[in-house]
């Protein structure tokens, strides 16, 4: 497991890092990544436009130098062995084209909510990576109490893609995981459902009924493959909105950790198929991991 962690300079990517560890990949590669971006937040005198420019470029780079000399320290507590690197860009693009790279796996970063500053901050890169980044993300949100083993909502709704993102999780192999909660949600409008009892009369009206049997019979291959794999599994169907039925399923199992495929790249698969992913990174409180296939 090849990992890219954002570290910024005001120690907010401390939840990720912590939550990577518990996760526990098999031979874990970190680096940590300092971006460094030398856009003035201000507009400078006339005149001085270029000793500004130096000198405050000067003070972002030794800020995040810093930053990655604590944040070693905050790895080796934890088990990780990182490496470090600091470039000059924006966060979201820099991680992003780090990614790929060095080929990583998964890039980790913390989406806090400590602050105006650090909310607009880290939130703009949370989102920006859930869009764009081509390889999985894990987004912590600030500090959480965990237990030493953790449990994960995993959540789909049978797609080809959802399919493949289930068979990238299991080659992650997190041994920090004992339990997996497998949620689908699926919604019926009364013009889809006259539909459907116009064309299979066989329903006898029953639409909820039948969908809920088959969307059990896919969860249950689910289970069957992450039980192969080493882990607990319990599977629920509800009827809802997606991010109504993940959000609940969340609280009342108290997981740790929501799991799910959203392929991303570009607007179109943001406004369509990541469009859960995305609510659920920028607008809910626990931990999400965004598998890529």
């Amino acid at each position: 497991m090849k990992a890219i962690v954002g570290v910024d300079s005001q120690g907010c990517y401390k939840p990720g890092l912590c939550l990577f560890a518990k996760m526990r990949f098999s031979k874990p590669e970190v680096v940590l990544l300092n971006a460094v971006d030398t856009t003035l937040p201000f507009a400078p005198m006339t005149g001085n436009e270029v000793e500004v420019q130096a000198e405050y470029s000067k003070v972002v780079q030794n800020l995040g130098l810093s930053a990655l000399d604590y944040a070693i320290d905050e790895a080796c507590v934890r088990g990780l062995n990182p490496k470090t690197k600091l470039v000059f860009g924006a966060p979201a693009q820099s991680l992003i084209t780090e990614a790929e790279k060095a080929n990583a796996d998964m890039v980790v970063v913390c989406a806090s909510h400590k602050g105006l500053w650090s909310t607009s901050f880290l939130g703009s890169v949370s989102r920006s990576l859930c869009i764009s980044c081509r390889t999985s993300v894990l987004v912590a949100k600030e500090d959480r109490k965990t237990p030493p083993t953790l449990t994960v909502v995993f959540a789909t709704d049978h797609s080809k893609y959802c399919e493949r993102a289930l068979e990238r999780f299991i080659q992650m192999r997190p041994t920090g995981i004992k339990h997996v909660h497998v949620v689908s949600a699926y919604k019926v409008d009364d013009h889809e459902a006259k539909v459907l009892e116009k064309n299979l009369p066989a329903l006898g009206g029953q639409v909820d009924q039948w969908i809920e049997e088959r969307l059990e019979e896919k969860n249950a291959e689910v289970q069957e493959k992450l039980c192969r794999a080493g882990y607990n599994t319990s599977t629920r169907v509800v009827r809802g909105e997606a991010n109504d039925v993940i959000r609940e399923a969340m609280r009342d199992t108290r997981a740790d950790l929501l799991v799910l495929g959203a392929q991303g790249h570009g607007f179109f698969e943001r406004a369509l198929a990541g469009s859960v992913a995305l609510h659920q990174v920028v607008a809910e409180p626990y931990p999400v991991l965004i598998v890529r296939a």
